[in-house]
């Protein structure tokens, strides 16, 4: 008796045998074709539970391949990471879809002008700045890092608790800054901008 030759892939469906298929044994025979299919499914499975525990770990730590003779050769699992996302396709035996649960960009900076990115692409930036001393003028706000593609909002606000005396607006907004109106000088002011 010998075991079934197991292939590591998903089988879209598991055959049912049927009251009219003849009793045929063997490795294309019609009574191991459901086998064939759960043990290939079960292959595939076992190696995405292995994948997943393989990068579960530290972005920086790394690991031998099978062809890896000294430390310049192997990878960071952040390097496999960034391959196993341009492989996709039917064939390629990793959906890009099943990355999703896998570490993501949380970059952050928390300091007092600081920021946060989120895998959505969502970058959100915070910070203060002290007015210039001249009333009823501007301050061009420099974010702590550039949006990749545009930044959607930005609000300004004195840092005091008599804010309905001060007031703040802001003009323009790019990628880099945002110009920030005021009526009284040499505030601490406040800031926040979201972008992509």
């Amino acid at each position: 008796m010998a075991d079934i030759t197991e292939a590591e892939q998903w089988d879209t469906g598991v055959y049912q045998l049927e009251t009219t298929d003849p009793v045929q044994g063997g490795a294309d025979g019609v009574d191991n074709l459901p086998h064939k299919a759960l043990a290939n499914r079960t292959l595939w499975l076992k190696a995405q539970v292995a994948l997943k525990a393989l990068l579960g770990g530290s972005p920086t730590q790394t690991f031998k391949v099978a062809d890896a003779v000294n430390d310049d050769e192997a990878l960071s699992k952040g390097q496999l990471l960034v391959e196993m996302k341009a492989v996709d396709g039917s064939d390629s035996g990793l959906d890009a879809d099943l990355l999703r649960g896998l570490p993501a960009d949380f970059t952050s900076s928390l300091s007092e002008n600081g920021y946060q990115k989120l895998p959505s692409g969502l970058i959100m930036q915070w910070g203060t700045f002290k007015g210039n001393d001249d009333a009823n003028s501007s301050d061009n706000v420099v974010f702590p890092i550039a949006f990749p593609t545009a930044c959607v909002l930005g609000v300004g606000n004195y840092n005091s608790t008599r804010a309905d005396e001060y007031q703040a607006t802001v003009d323009t907004l790019s990628t880099t800054s945002m110009n920030v109106s005021h009526n009284t000088g040499s505030l601490q002011m406040l800031w926040f901008a979201i972008g992509y």
